[in-house]
């Protein structure tokens, strides 16, 4: 990496392949998970492989739309978990009482993790 590179260059880096990875995990190759995320954060593929392959300054600029696409997908996340723990509360089965407690530790974490990510966007 070029020691170059200013923070903000570096951290849109680091949010352009976390976005990227993550749609990567669910099972797309990196072309349709770049294509995916350009239509639905209109962030162009070509800011996804840049930050990929040829990390320059100018990716900084798309910093503040891949701050707001993390967001979106941690909220996601913690909508999800919020939705499913609801779902397993509802049972009312003492069988789940563990699952009940990882999937609130993991609520915990998610609602940390968004709140660092909007600590980082501010400062």
């Amino acid at each position: 990496m070029n020691a170059a590179l200013t923070d903000q260059t570096v951290l849109a880096r680091d949010l352009a392949q976390w976005l990227e990875d993550r749609e990567v995990s669910s099972g797309a190759s990196r072309t349709v998970a770049r294509a995916a995320l350009e239509r639905r954060h209109g962030i162009p593929r070509g800011v996804f492989w840049s930050a990929r392959h040829r990390v320059r300054e100018s990716l900084s600029r798309w910093l503040d739309h891949l701050i707001e696409a993390r967001v979106q997908a941690v909220r996601s996340e913690v909508h999800e978990l919020e939705t499913t723990l609801a779902a397993a509360r509802a049972l009312g089965r003492p069988d789940l009482g563990a699952e009940i407690a990882a999937a609130e530790a993991d609520l915990t974490h998610a609602r940390e993790r968004l709140a660092a990510i909007r600590d980082q966007a501010r400062a």
